[in-house]
């Protein structure tokens, strides 16, 4: 018998992009599976491939999105998300960079990157 891992999967570390102020809350409870208000997509927790996706979708569609939403001013956190940790995904195959849970990802899988304070 073979068995077949995708190694993307094996040790990788994905990227979640939350308000700062809910830092506390993740740490303590993790991350729940959601659909962002302003948004018509899948009930999921919406993460990352790389550092560099998230960089860009900040100075993009994903900046300007959260402007949109909270004023200029907002500050936002980055947390890292130890796959192991990350059940039942899916990878968005149209845009390459999403990765989405459907099921909650536990705090003891979650780390902060980077912070706007």
């Amino acid at each position: 018998m073979k068995i077949y891992r995708i190694a993307e999967d094996i040790d990788a570390i994905y990227y979640h992009v939350t308000l700062t102020s809910n830092i506390a809350s993740i740490l303590e409870n993790g991350l729940n599976p959601s659909t962002p208000d302003d948004m018509e997509d899948e009930n999921g927790v919406y993460m990352f491939r790389s550092l560099d996706d998230v960089h860009n979708a900040l100075m993009n569609w994903l900046g300007e999105r959260y402007e949109d939403r909270y004023g200029e001013d907002i500050d936002l956190a980055i947390l890292s998300i130890d796959s192991r940790g990350v059940s039942n995904k899916k990878f968005n195959q149209s845009v390459g960079y999403e990765i989405m849970s459907y099921n909650r990802i536990p705090p003891e899988f979650i780390r902060v990157v980077e912070t706007g304070q």
